[in-house]
């Protein structure tokens, strides 16, 4: 959720659509979480970084 935030323009009703068709309240909640989370966790900021990288590496890469 938290990356299709950052990395999308999707609003979000899009985004808890996609997953499951969840409210965009649970959306933000999530996002926050993370937010919170990645301030406190120096590893948890480094995976989200290395996903947030391959994701973009992969979509410039694509035929």
């Amino acid at each position: 959720i938290y990356l299709t935030k950052i990395l999308t323009s999707k609003s979000l009703p899009e985004i808890g659509r996609e997953f499951s068709n969840r409210d965009h309240t649970t959306i933000i909640h999530s996002v926050k979480t993370i937010e919170k989370l990645k301030e406190k966790d120096p590893e948890m900021t480094n995976n989200i970084n290395n996903l947030k990288n391959q994701i973009l590496y992969n979509n410039e890469n694509e035929i």
